[in-house]
């Protein structure tokens, strides 16, 4: 709050860049100390483990939705100091931005200049919206607790023996547990969405039919959207040199963010590898009126 009033004060182009690296440092900090501490003693500890050092393990309790308020403090930071928002004056309204109930634990990551404006203005009630939030809430509801949490429990634990079972229990499994993840995350965006309806704030769609995307960019554009566009908008644009080669870092950071942990990272580095072979194959592969005109291809790209 007070370093986006800073930015905006100071035409001093030192001075701005000054306040706007403080800003996200402190965010990144608290980010890091919170979620990633642990994560890096353990590297350490994996890497130092012939030398006799005693690393110890951090107690340390996450506090809940860290991830999205972070990332959308600093999406705000960033577009005042780019000259795409002006920064609120009103403490209250700031937080109130920073901290909206239904996107906090699992978002959708919503942009300052988006949900600003209507957290502003008095919202009157009108029953029409109350009943539509409460619709996606049920729809929510019904995708998590009658569709996901029964799905999970069959998938799960094939995933964590898979000698136990045999390859078509095992095709199965690799095929529901995206279905699963869908669900689950969908539900709490469904809730999301209809928990703001009914207060008269409307929360951006996160995903569209992700499963029916031809390709990994285009589902990228379907899942997790406001997670993709922040990645692209804050830190694929900043990166310089090739495209294919710049896809890997903020894919490689997509991961971390899901989580604190080597697999995670790995994951997002093979969907960067999905992406880059994908725009090398845009650029080197059929033209796009060859793809549209062949449906076998477009049906292998789904």
């Amino acid at each position: 709050y007070v370093a986006a009033l800073a930015i905006h004060g100071t035409s001093h182009p030192r001075r701005r860049r000054l306040f706007l690296i403080l800003s996200l440092g402190a965010n990144l900090a608290v980010l890091g100390y919170f979620k990633y501490s642990n994560f890096a003693l353990d590297t350490l500890r994996a890497l130092l483990g012939g030398a006799g050092l005693d690393i110890p393990q951090l107690d340390i309790v996450l506090p809940a939705g860290i991830s999205f308020y972070t990332f959308k403090e600093m999406s705000y930071t960033l577009d005042v100091y780019r000259g795409q928002l002006r920064p609120t004056r009103d403490p209250l309204l700031f937080a109130a931005y920073v901290s909206f109930f239904p996107q906090l634990v699992a978002g959708p990551i919503q942009r300052a200049d988006d949900l600003i404006p209507q957290l502003a203005v008095a919202q009157p009630f009108r029953l029409e919206q109350v009943t539509s939030g409460l619709g996606l809430i049920v729809i929510g509801l019904f995708k998590k607790l009658c569709l996901a949490d029964r799905l999970t429990p069959f998938v799960y634990p094939k995933f964590l023996n898979p000698p136990g079972f045999d390859g078509f229990e095992l095709f199965l499994s690799l095929v529901a547990m995206p279905m699963a993840l869908y669900l689950d995350f969908g539900a709490y965006t469904d809730i999301a969405r209809g928990s703001g309806r009914m207060l008269g704030i409307e929360i951006i769609r996160n995903f569209d039919f992700p499963f029916t995307s031809r390709n990994p960019g285009e589902l990228w554009q379907r899942w997790h959207i406001t997670l993709t566009a922040w990645m692209r908008d804050y830190v694929f644009v900043a990166l310089p040199g090739r495209p294919v080669l710049s896809l890997l870092v903020p894919a490689a950071l997509l991961g971390l963010w899901h989580g604190a942990h080597w697999k995670f990272v790995l994951w997002g580095i093979g969907n960067g590898l999905a992406l880059g072979a994908y725009v090398l194959w845009r650029i080197h592969g059929p033209s796009a009126s060859v793809r549209h005109r062949q449906r076998p291809l477009r049906i292998l790209g789904t």
